[in-house]
């Protein structure tokens, strides 16, 4: 890991909500879902009952009404997503004047997007 690549939210862990953010001028990405099979960071090695988590394949509790603009990389990066289980559905995003893509999947599915 490192800073090479900053995100205004940097996302390594689905399990959470994101509503009515504004993500704008990040020298990369606007949201960046770096999603990893095991978890990373001190709480790896802290304790064994999250040994099995996996972020890349945990449900996204919600996505809705965000905003990506003006990012000198992508508007919203999705890399290595999959939830099992589970449609991780994003709702209502606007993604303009960013870079590179508005929206950027790597490797992901069971991804639905309604709106925006």
């Amino acid at each position: 890991e490192s800073d090479n690549q900053p995100a205004t939210f940097f996302i390594a862990n689905p399990m959470n909500w994101y509503l009515g953010n504004i993500a704008a001028g990040s020298h990369d990405s606007g949201f960046w879902f770096a999603l990893k099979d095991t978890l990373v960071g001190q709480i790896s090695n802290s304790n064994n009952r999250y040994k099995k988590f996996a972020p890349s394949n945990s449900p996204l509790y919600g996505f809705e009404n965000n905003v990506a603009h003006s990012n000198l990389g992508h508007g919203i990066n999705i890399w290595l997503y999959t939830p099992i289980n589970h449609i991780a559905t994003i709702l209502n995003i606007k993604c303009y004047r960013n870079h590179n893509a508005g929206l950027f999947i790597h490797r992901g599915s069971n991804l639905g997007f309604i709106g925006g």
